[in-house]
């Protein structure tokens, strides 16, 4: 699910939450495919994710920087959108102490 995350590919992300792949996940870096989708600006995956229950404030990386942090960083508009519509916390803090507006 983390490459098809990563890669965007939203047929593969589909098939794997149906058959039941934690959509919450993380990897070796504590990364969810919602930070990673995120991050891409892939805007049809996070809203596949979220529908399967994904997690849109969960912590992760080494700064413990939530979804919304990683679109901010990476200037996804489209991303940071849909995340606040799908009810992302805009005062989350990550290690750092920072909200997404202060990236």
């Amino acid at each position: 699910l983390h490459e098809a995350a990563k890669k965007g590919n939203v047929d593969r992300a589909h098939l794997l939450l149906s058959c039941g792949v934690d959509p919450d996940e993380s990897d070796a870096d504590t990364m969810t495919p919602m930070h990673l989708a995120a991050q891409r600006g892939h805007v049809e995956l996070i809203r596949i994710l979220a529908n399967f229950g994904a997690s849109i404030d969960q912590e992760g990386g080494q700064n413990r920087e939530t979804p919304l942090h990683c679109a901010v960083a990476e200037g996804c508009t489209e991303a940071v959108q849909t995340i606040v519509e799908n009810g992302a916390d805009i005062h989350a803090r990550e290690a750092y102490g920072d909200t997404a507006l202060h990236l």
